[in-house]
């Protein structure tokens, strides 16, 4: 009777090193497992991953160019609105290059068109399409008046820009071709400089 409990101490004393003695196993067992489990499970998994990883990034670089075109464009705005664009005899190329000059290296100044239009009251402003009647966008549509003096302007900007990720142009792309349009607005009553 005595040895069995001896015997039965004995096995108590050991059994927190055998534990960690089999998990050392179970790791080396692991470790050395050649199956391919563990990479068809990141396989399975990898995917989506990273799909989900290139949405989060498409979308976040979309809000930041929006943002970023939306200043530039109510700033620009601006010269219009305080008489300068009208006393500087800005043209239509003139008035871009001020929106370019405020955009940050994303977004080319080439893939920028600017629409300022005069409208006799605020409930009769709209924003103006560049879609042709093919629903194709043309940047050659839009047109430049920055009016007079009290004048209600209202002052859209469109930026083509691509999808970073083609197999997410279906999912993003609002202008066909794999790009995406950007659109700022500005509307506002010229102040009353004297021309």
């Amino acid at each position: 009777m005595a040895i069995a409990i001896k015997a039965r101490q004995s096995r108590a004393g050991r059994h927190p090193t055998r534990s960690v003695d089999g998990r050392r196993r179970s790791v080396r067992l692991l470790v050395r497992d050649v199956s391919g489990a563990a990479i068809v499970e990141f396989g399975i998994v990898a995917m989506p991953f990273f799909l989900l990883l290139m949405a989060i990034f498409q979308t976040g670089l979309i809000f930041f160019e929006q943002e970023m075109f939306q200043t530039a464009v109510s700033d620009a705005g601006r010269l219009i609105y305080t008489g300068q664009a009208n006393s500087a005899g800005y043209t239509q190329a003139a008035f871009k290059q001020q929106v370019c000059n405020r955009l940050p290296a994303l977004i080319s100044c080439a893939n920028v068109a600017i629409d300022v239009r005069p409208y006799s009251s605020f409930a009769s402003a709209g924003r103006f399409s560049p879609v042709n009647a093919k629903g194709v966008y043309d940047p050659t549509l839009v047109t430049y008046n920055s009016g007079s003096a009290q004048t209600i302007v209202v002052v859209t900007g469109y930026a083509l820009q691509p999808v970073l990720f083609p197999m997410m142009s279906p999912f993003v792309s609002n202008a066909g071709s794999g790009s995406i349009l950007l659109t700022a607005s500005a509307a506002f009553r010229n102040e009353p400089w004297t021309s």
